[in-house]
Order: structure tokens, then C-alpha cells, then sequence
């Protein structure tokens, strides 16, 4: 704990321990999610129920108390303090903590980026926070990567983010662009997931036959058979797309790809979301 917040009494020491128990407990509600062993009742009544409780346990702070738990939280390497400081300027009563999320926000790059986007695109969002979007919009194709996720998460219009973040050139942005751009009404999803398919990353494309799936066009399976039957990277995605939405036919390319060293994990995987006699 930094001396200057200590320095101040006991109630800050209890608010830098919810801030301490707030980024475990984020840590391990987003494990939990994604878990094949917990349900979403087990994570919302204990976990969840617990750490929006720390979450309080902070948001009771004003400034400068507020202001300098946030800055001890993304001075840590652990971002899960950045996910939480994100969470906390987002939801804060003040609406100026908005204009302090925009320039931290602005100031974050790579992972610090992309952990505060976690916290931001799971809060409720008004009207102060066109703040923070002005903001990314204006500062680099990074940061306008980070809001088409937070927009995309939020069911919000997308709008010359989508463009900007594409400029970006690197395949993690490109693919975040390419998920968002099957929320898109036609014509516009389709140029977008034609563009993806051509794109020279296995990684660009597979996000471009999941929007494409989406909205139901036909095209993209032949770029999803490709993928599996090259065994490019990221190509279990394809072959469990082939299970849940592809035909006898493309239940086969599963089959065939067991007796494959290199592809048997994956193939295995994908057989489970075929429900089909043969796949048992």
C-alpha cells in the first residue's frame, strides 16, 4: 500500500482491501465463465454476488482517496487491477470520472488496453460515457479497436470506429473488427466479411466466416472447408463451426482429421458438436 493512502486512517486501508479482493475476484469470475464445471447459478450467487460487494467496497471512496486507489491499481502489473479500474471510473457517481477513464484509456496500450475494455464493456453506460468515445475515436486505430469491442459487447451502433480500427494492420484489432462486423445490416456485413475472407491471416478469415455464418451467407463455407482441410492455424474453430452448421459431408472432414496426429485434439473436440448417431 502507498504510504500516502495509509497515512490517511483505517478507512482507506479498507477500501485498498476491497480494491485487492475486487481484482482477485475478477480474476477468477472470468475464469469461472468460461468454466466446463461451474454453472452460471454457482458463479452469479458466489462469485459474482461477492465481488460486486468489493466493487461498493470502493465506489464508497471520494476523491482524492478514489483517484489514488485507481492509480495504484494501474500502476500494478496485474491486470486485473487494470480491468477494475476501468469498471470503477465507468460506473462511478461523478461524471467526471469519465474524463479521467478517456485519458487513462488513451494513455493504456496492448494488454493494459484490452483489460480495461474488459472492465468497461461489462458496465452500464449513459450518456457521459460519449466522452470516452470521442476520445478513442480520435487517438489511434488501437484505441478504436478497443471501442468497437466495448460496442459490439454493448449491442451499440457501430460507426467510423469499425473503419479506423481495421487500419490498424495488425491481425489482433483486425479480428476484433471482423466479430463486430456480423452485427452489421446488409450490405454493409457483406463487404465487410468479403474483405475478411480475402485477408492473407487464417486468423482474419475464420472471424469473417463467423460473421458470415451469422448472417447466413452461404459463401464462407468454402473458406471454413479450407481452413480444416489445411490445418491452418486456429483451424479447430473451422472444424467445430463444420459440426454445429455443416452436413454429412463436412462431418466426414471431422472424422477423417482423428487418425491425424497434428489435428486429433481439435477433431476430437468438434465431434462432440455434432449430435448426429454416426459422430456416437
Amino acid at each position: 500500500m502507498s504510504a500516502n493512502i495509509a497515512a490517511a486512517g483505517p478507512f482507506p486501508d479498507i477500501v485498498e482491501e476491497n480494491l485487492d479482493e475486487a481484482a482477485f475476484l475478477w480474476g477468477r469470475w472470468e475464469t469461472e465463465l468460461a468454466s466446463l464445471t461451474r454453472n452460471l447459478d454457482e458463479v452469479w450467487s458466489w462469485t459474482e454476488d461477492r465481488l460486486n460487494g468489493a466493487i461498493d467496497g470502493v465506489l464508497v471512496a471520494r476523491d482524492p482517496l478514489l483517484t489514488q486507489v485507481i492509480d495504484r491499481a494501474l500502476s500494478l502489473r496485474d491486470l486485473n487491477f487494470h480491468t477494475v479500474a476501468a469498471h470503477l471510473l465507468t460506473v462511478a457517481a461523478d461524471p467526471q470520472a469519465r474524463a479521467r477513464l478517456a485519458q487513462l484509456a488513451c494513455e493504456a496500450q496492448g494488454a493494459s488496453l484490452a483489460a480495461m475494455a474488459r472492465g468497461i464493456e461489462v458496465s452500464p453506460l449513459d450518456g457521459t460515457f460519449s466522452t470516452v468515445t470521442r476520445a478513442l475515436l480520435k487517438k489511434s486505430p488501437q484505441h478504436c479497436a478497443a471501442l468497437v469491442r466495448v460496442k459490439s459487447f454493448q449491442r451499440a451502433k457501430l460507426g467510423d470506429e469499425l473503419a479506423a480500427a481495421y487500419e490498424a494492420d495488425t491481425v489482433p484489432e483486425q479480428v476484433i473488427v471482423m466479430r463486430a462486423a456480423g452485427t452489421l445490416p446488409e450490405p454493409a456485413v457483406r463487404d465487410w466479411v468479403e474483405r475478411g475472407l480475402a485477408h492473407s491471416s487464417p486468423a482474419v478469415r475464420i472471424a469473417a466466416v463467423e460473421s458470415g455464418l451469422r448472417q447466413r451467407m452461404r459463401a464462407v463455407w468454402g473458406t471454413a472447408r479450407e481452413i480444416a482441410a489445411a490445418q491452418e492455424p486456429g483451424f479447430g474453430t473451422s472444424l467445430r463451426l463444420l459440426a454445429m452448421f455443416g452436413k454429412a459431408p463436412d462431418h466426414r472432414v471431422i472424422v477423417e482429421a482423428l487418425a491425424e496426429e497434428k489435428a486429433a485434439r481439435a477433431a476430437f473436440w468438434a465431434l462432440g458438436h455434432v449430435g448426429t448417431r454416426e459422430a456416437v
